[in-house]
């Protein structure tokens, strides 16, 4: 019998994500004036953001920034730490998406955390604050 499980081989883990929370809500505070944009990725932040910022983003593997509602919505995407065994019997290539959500109204959140994107193949879900939760997804991996 061949076992192929969802385990945790992404890198990066909530902890990174917690050093960066107040970073992030600077992110937040400048693009929170256009209300007419719901989406934002590397293209459109590198007009409004300092190089700095950018780099920053390119560390932690940003993809976009999305909003719904009130709540903003930062996805990060890291390539899946196979091991033999992913490799041998599960032909897929696997993903780490990084989700984090921030709202100061916990319903709105709730609501969007569990759109099915974000909550389809979910491994790990943590309050980082009051207003962030965190969120990381392995994609393709076996139920």
């Amino acid at each position: 019998m061949i076992l192929s499980n969802c385990k945790n081989e992404c890198k990066q883990n909530e902890e990174i994500f917690l050093t960066k929370i107040d970073f992030l809500s600077e992110i937040i505070n400048v693009i929170d004036s256009d209300n007419l944009i719901q989406e934002w990725d590397k293209n459109d932040l590198e007009k409004i953001v300092n190089l700095k910022t950018i780099k920053t983003l390119n560390n932690l593997n940003f993809k976009n920034i999305k909003r719904f509602k009130d709540v903003y919505v930062f996805s990060f995407k890291t390539k899946y730490d196979a091991d033999f065994l992913d490799n041998t019997f599960n032909k897929n290539m696997k993903s780490c998406n990084v989700y984090l959500f921030y709202s100061i109204n916990l319903k709105n959140r709730e609501d969007i955390i569990n759109y099915p994107q974000y909550s389809e193949c979910r491994y790990e879900r943590k309050e980082l604050t009051k207003n962030w939760t965190y969120a990381l997804q392995i994609w393709y991996c076996a139920d």
